[in-house]
Formats: structure tokens, C-alpha cells, sequence
């Protein structure tokens, strides 16, 4: 009894979101950030867990070199920035309206024709799901490799919003022999690489903590000899989005290839905290990063016995 009531409350909650979402479509975007806002700020306040892993990773990036005020107010604009992602993504169409110059820019164009297709990597820093809508939107093709969310109904409202933009969707369990298909067919492969994989991680650091990151760009780029190029997309006061392609990262690889993963993988990381330090409230604090992976571990000193 109590799992049919689990389900019908899973029911009753993702209906809520869906006419959440349904209801913000409706409104001008300027009223549906303002609501987006106050609702960031009120689950700051009364979910405790948002603060409790916020405050823990935050005390773990930074120690004692920022204060505790410092950190509070990290957390607040990291939460307002995903209560902005979840207004913005049913007004994705704004990205190939007529009007798309008044909500975004985008930047480094020329490095594409320079260093030709490549995997394009980032993380979840400002509105990483219009990120890629404004990269079609300026005439290039992607394809991005996701992990579906556990919620059916949610994330076939997410992947529909996404398609909407254009993006092709490579599912994550057979995310490696799609994405070498589609780079070879002369289109980019994106990935957002800084959360804490569930399987195929190395181990690297990020804010000089020990954690886990997942191989895909390293691995995808290493095999299709294709160059890595980080992307990143950030918001100024005014609500503008401007989207920055960076040279790739330079790399050579010395082999064995599991050497060159470790060793791309966390350079990819490193430029991924280096963003984070520039504007840290752009980031998802409250994602558990540095969490222990005993599977990992396990996983990884398997992977060493054989070879790549």
C-alpha cells in the first residue's frame, strides 16, 4: 500500500511541475524569471538539504579563504540561477525567434572553422540547457549526450524542449559509439562534464578535492582524434546570455590511453573550476560533487588490470 501511495504522491508532484511549467510558457519572459527567482529563494530557505550540501561543497571548494556570508551568498545566486534555468527552458523558442539578439550572443565562431568538428564540453554553469539551443541557433549542428532524469514524464518534457531547439539527444549508455558516428559525420558532440558520474569515472580533483569525473569527452575526443573545446554560457544583471567558445584544449597524447584519459579528463575539470571561480554563483552548488564511489573505485582498478 504504501508503494502505490509513493507512486500516486510522484503522480501528484510531477503534474504539479508540468502545469508549473505550463502556466510559465504563458508569461512574458521578464514575469517568468521573477517568479523563477522567488521560487529559488524560497527553496533556499525552507528545504534544508539545498543547504546543508550547498554550505558542505562550498566549505570544501573554499575552506577558509572566503567567509561564511561569502558562501551564503554563492549559494542564494546559485540557487536563483536554477530557478532561472527552470522558467527559461519552456521559452527555448526564443533562441530561433526573430528576437534571439535581445536575449543572446555568441562567441569564439571562428575557432569551429580554425580546428574543424570536435567534442564540446561543459558544465552545469549558467543556462546550460539554452546553451546548446543558442549554439544551433547560430547555425552550427550538435548532438549532446544527457543522462535521462528518473522521472519519465519530466524528462520527456525536458528531452521535447530540447529537440525543439534542435538538439539531436545521444542517451548516455550507448553514448560512445553514437557520438564517434555523429562526429564523423561532421557534427559536434556535447557533453556536460563536471557532475559526479554514476559509472565510467576517473579520478581527478576539482577545487584540489578528490572526486570522480566522468571519461566521455576525454574518451570520445581521444578515439575520434577530434579536439576538445569548452563552451560556457553566463548571464549578466540584465538577463543576457552570452555563450563563449575557447580555443581547444591543448593536448597531445603520449599513451598508454588510459594515461591520456586521466590526464584530459582532468584538464577538462580544471577549466571547468576555472570558470566556477570567475562566477561561482553561475554553478550547481547542490549537486553532491566530491561524493565517495566505492563502485568507481572498484570499477577503476578493474579498468587498470586491462587494457584500453
Amino acid at each position: 500500500m504504501a508503494r502505490e501511495r509513493n507512486r500516486l504522491i510522484d503522480w501528484c508532484l510531477t503534474s504539479a511541475i508540468l502545469s508549473y511549467f505550463t502556466v510559465i510558457k504563458l508569461l512574458p519572459l521578464s514575469v517568468a524569471r521573477q517568479i523563477g527567482k522567488w521560487g529559488a529563494l524560497f527553496a533556499y530557505y525552507t528545504l534544508p538539504r539545498v543547504r546543508k550540501i550547498g554550505m558542505g561543497n562550498l566549505n570544501l571548494a573554499y575552506g577558509d579563504t572566503i567567509s561564511m556570508k561569502e558562501k551564503k551568498a554563492i549559494l542564494k545566486e546559485s540557487m536563483v540561477n536554477l530557478g532561472l534555468i527552470g522558467v527559461e527552458l519552456p521559452h527555448n523558442e526564443l533562441l530561433h525567434s526573430d528576437k534571439r539578439d535581445q536575449y543572446c550572443q555568441v562567441l569564439g565562431e571562428e575557432l569551429l572553422e580554425e580546428h574543424g568538428t570536435g567534442v564540446i564540453f561543459s558544465g552545469h554553469y549558467g543556462n546550460w540547457e539554452w546553451g546548446f539551443g543558442m549554439f544551433l541557433g547560430a547555425g552550427h549542428d550538435a548532438a549532446g549526450i544527457v543522462r535521462p532524469l528518473r522521472n519519465e514524464r519530466l524528462n520527456a518534457y525536458i528531452e521535447k524542449n530540447r529537440k525543439k531547439s534542435g538538439v539531436q539527444i545521444i542517451g548516455k549508455r550507448a553514448a560512445a559509439a553514437e557520438a564517434l558516428r555523429v562526429l564523423r559525420k561532421g557534427t559536434h558532440v556535447g557533453i556536460l562534464a563536471d557532475q559526479s558520474p554514476r559509472r565510467n569515472g576517473v579520478p581527478t580533483t576539482f577545487f584540489g578535492q578528490p572526486c570522480w569525473s566522468t571519461i566521455g569527452p576525454a574518451m570520445i575526443a581521444l578515439r575520434a582524434k577530434k579536439p576538445v573545446y569548452p563552451m560556457f554560457i553566463t548571464r549578466d544583471e540584465k538577463g543576457f546570455y552570452t555563450l563563449e567558445l575557447y580555443p581547444p584544449i591543448p593536448f597531445e597524447p603520449t599513451g598508454p590511453l588510459k594515461n591520456d584519459i586521466i590526464t584530459l579528463t582532468q584538464k577538462c575539470q580544471d577549466v571547468v573550476e576555472e570558470h566556477v571561480r570567475k562566477k561561482p554563483g553561475h554553478w550547481m552548488w547542490i549537486h553532491d560533487r566530491w561524493k565517495k564511489q566505492r563502485r568507481l573505485e572498484q570499477e577503476w582498478e578493474d579498468r587498470l588490470k586491462e587494457k584500453l
